[in-house]
């Protein structure tokens, strides 16, 4: 038998398996464990209606079969099943060094909120108390990254992100609300620092969506700092499809749920203003969905000393525009 195999990979099992349900819920599992065949079976009820079942065979020397299927076992407030497979290889890399474990990771039949998903793949090795994940992916996340397994269990992980549903999206970050939403996110999340202290940084965009009443034609979010406290860059910007544009940026705690929508209205927000080499623009415009009727007010800043003007030494010129269609 392969010294320590099947004792860590037990350990590994179980810890992951009771990360599952909160601290204070306590679970019930009942196996059987073969040390000679190096093979382990077994199930735990998360609660009535959350099933894990877990096997582990050896399939040749040095190479092992992991198999998890959960049923309706909520994580981060999602239903999920699926049915996760692994095949684990131990490696002798030198005698300077300790005992390497690489594998290949893949889902089948995996269901999120009873909805259809792109199936967990990818590799991952783990040597020097180092957990090193190549390209693992999952539903419309795609990871790469170490994280230690040593405390503080410091980590440098990216996360891209692959036209998520904005509904989906919301939910992971609000975790207990549920925002009527539509549309898809993508970008990219670096999650560096430790376990207990994570620093973010996003850079994220969004096309042709909505959050509750809220309509845009395009949404770029750059945020950062320690979860749950962060900060939105000014960077950060919106386009209505009633014509309106500005930038917004401010502290934001997604500990604060309940206070989410207060801390959205105190925002520092600032109108895009378009600028030429002659001028500034700022438009509004809105239009009635039930008629092809429309209002528009325009405001222009036309620089000082522009360029066609019949004085070069002219003060800066300030106008509003009205614009009425029927």
């Amino acid at each position: 038998m392969r010294k320590h195999a099947v004792k860590i990979l037990v350990l590994c099992f179980v810890l992951g398996i009771t990360t599952q349900a909160s601290a204070k819920q306590l679970l019930s599992f009942h196996g059987v464990l073969d040390l000679q065949a190096e093979s382990l079976d077994v199930n735990v009820e998360v609660s009535p209606d959350e099933t894990i079942r877990g096997s582990f065979r050896k399939a040749s020397d040095g190479v092992y079969d992991l198999k998890v299927d959960l049923d309706h076992v909520k994580v981060m407030n999602y239903d999920l099943s699926t049915e996760i497979q692994s095949r684990i290889e131990f490696r002798d890399t030198n005698i300077y060094s300790s005992e390497m474990i690489v594998g290949r990771i893949w889902s089948n039949y995996s269901v999120v909120d009873l909805k259809p998903v792109k199936e967990l793949s990818g590799t991952f090795k783990i040597g020097n108390n180092h957990l090193v994940l190549n390209d693992v992916s999952f539903g419309a996340l795609n990871t790469s990254g170490y994280i230690d397994l040593q405390a503080p269990h410091k980590l440098d992980v990216g996360i891209n992100v692959n036209f998520m549903e904005m509904e989906d999206f919301l939910k992971f970050w609000m975790n207990t609300e549920n925002y009527s939403s539509s549309g898809q996110v993508a970008g990219v999340i670096k999650a560096t620092g430790t376990v207990d202290r994570l620093n973010l940084r996003g850079n994220l965009k969004s096309f042709d969506g909505r959050i509750k009443d809220m309509n845009y034609d395009s949404l770029a979010l750059n945020i950062e700092g320690v979860y749950p406290d962060f900060q939105i860059d000014k960077s950060s910007n919106l386009s209505r499809v009633d014509g309106m544009s500005f930038s917004f940026d401010g502290p934001i705690d997604f500990a604060d749920r309940k206070g989410f929508k207060r801390q959205l209205k105190n925002l520092n927000i600032s109108p895009l203003v378009k600028e030429s080499a002659s001028q500034k623009k700022w438009t509004i415009k809105r239009h009635k969905e039930s008629g092809a009727d429309s209002a528009e007010l325009k405001y222009f800043m036309r620089k000082e000393g522009s360029i066609g003007s019949q004085n070069e030494e002219e003060a800066a010129l300030f106008g509003i525009e009205r614009v009425l269609e029927f």
